[in-house]
């Protein structure tokens, strides 16, 4: 006796096309209209989210004046002139400030991304 893996995928539905005609199956109209506070909610992330974004372009323009008030270009590259202490102490926290932005809005514009993650 030998095992048919074709055919326990087909028996089992577990084939490509097997799941295409399961989801073409589902029914569009279904799907739950949105509530108000749902719509409430969209409002607020918009909102956040332009905010997110402005605050973002400031800090990075912030940090672009930093970096060539505390550095200078060299055929090598850029590096700093006059102290690090002094170039650290005025970048402060804003490079963890943007990338926390970042994630914030990537977060609202790609919210399949963080469905998948938090599936892991």
């Amino acid at each position: 006796m030998s095992f048919n893996l074709q055919k326990y995928l087909i028996e089992n539905n577990l084939t490509i096309i097997s799941k295409r005609r399961i989801s073409e199956d589902v029914d569009p109209d279904e799907t739950p209209e949105p509530t108000k506070d749902d719509m409430k909610q969209t409002d607020q992330e918009v909102k956040n989210l332009q905010k997110n974004k402005k605050e973002l372009v400031a800090l990075q323009a912030k940090a672009k004046d930093i970096m060539f008030k505390y550095t200078v270009d060299t055929p090598q590259g850029r590096k700093i002139k006059g102290s690090i202490d002094d170039y650290t102490r005025a970048i402060g926290d804003i490079p963890k400030k943007i990338k926390e932005l970042q994630k914030k809005i990537k977060a609202v514009e790609n919210p399949t991304a963080n469905d998948t993650e938090e599936q892991d």
